[in-house]
């Protein structure tokens, strides 16, 4: 606490920018919008990779805030000058951090898989950005930081072993599959008992409720697309690719926002914390089952896709 009161007397417009910037790089809208590109068009393999490394340190890391319960810093220390807008974008507890975690695990797998040392070096400043950035603002701790990406760090190291060590054969991916589902039914479970008894208010464990949803959707469509779909990520030219990225980014937010309104009338105003599970497993269904379907169809050149398959 007395570091970020530190970070405070040090704050100033110039800087604010500037890490703001750093926060926004590990924003749920901005890693949406890597994760889609990447995944329809770059690299299918290097989207998987950076997809089990998010969320299975996300779910460890919301288990982790539902476990300890550690209240945020303007909390604990209600002189803490922290602005209202980066109030309302930390939701739930603050230990551990969940920007770092986010960071964490889309720059650092992403930088593994990548070439080239400035690729890796600028994975880099953009996580220990995030990091600082989460402290400057106030909305974390040292604590709260370094714990998460120490998690985060495990878990991206293990999803590279398994890449590059393990063959995925068709028993081997349902294994896996099987394994990641349970794990994200039981955060799931975890945050809808803790918030019945009384333990956790319901909006302290709204973001564990949508990474299992989100987690369960993910695991689901790795097997399917693999299995069945098997779409071209490069199948067109650029000004398709960017039609492409366009309507799917477009769906997304339509389901996402649309099913939001729904379910806050179905709660009387709030979204029940299993609805917003079961929003995040159909934002990611769209994402990774259905729409690679449509571009499949509709955003392959037929050669093209023969050669992938």
């Amino acid at each position: 606490m007395e570091f970020l009161k530190i970070l405070e007397g040090i704050r100033n417009p110039f800087l604010d920018v500037i890490f703001r910037i750093f926060t926004e790089m590990a924003g749920e809208m901005v890693l949406l919008a890597i994760l889609c590109v990447l995944f329809w068009c770059v690299s299918k393999k290097i989207s998987y990779v950076m997809g089990f490394a998010f969320m299975g340190s996300q779910m460890v890391v919301n288990n982790l805030k539902l476990t300890f319960r550690i209240e945020r810093p303007w909390i604990l220390d209600p002189t803490l000058q922290v602005s209202d807008a980066l109030k309302k974008g930390a939701t739930g507890y603050s230990f551990p951090s969940g920007h770092t975690c986010a960071a964490g695990s889309l720059y650092g797998a992403l930088a593994f898989k990548l070439k080239g040392i400035a690729w890796k070096i600028a994975a880099l400043v953009i996580v220990i950005g995030v990091m600082f950035s989460r402290m400057y603002f106030g909305v974390h701790t040292p604590l709260d930081v370094c714990v998460a990406f120490g998690v985060t760090a495990v878990v991206v190291a293990l999803c590279i072993i398994i890449d590059a060590k393990v063959e995925m054969t068709d028993a081997r991916r349902i294994a896996l599959c099987v394994i990641f589902g349970v794990l994200a039914i039981c955060s799931v479970v975890y945050a809808v008992i803790l918030t019945s008894n009384g333990t956790v208010l319901p909006e302290n464990a709204a973001d564990s409720s949508k990474m299992s949803g989100a987690a369960l959707a993910f695991v689901i469509s790795w097997f399917v697309e693999v299995k069945y779909i098997n779409f071209n990520e490069r199948g067109c030219k650029l000004p398709m690719q960017i039609v492409k990225v366009l309507i799917g980014v477009a769906g997304v937010l339509a389901i996402k926002e649309s099913l939001k309104v729904l379910f806050k009338l179905i709660g009387g105003g709030s979204e029940p914390i299993l609805c917003g599970g079961i929003r995040y497993f159909f934002v990611v269904l769209f994402a990774m089952t259905f729409y690679p379907m449509v571009i499949k169809r509709f955003f392959t050149d037929k050669d093209k896709q023969q050669t992938a398959e």
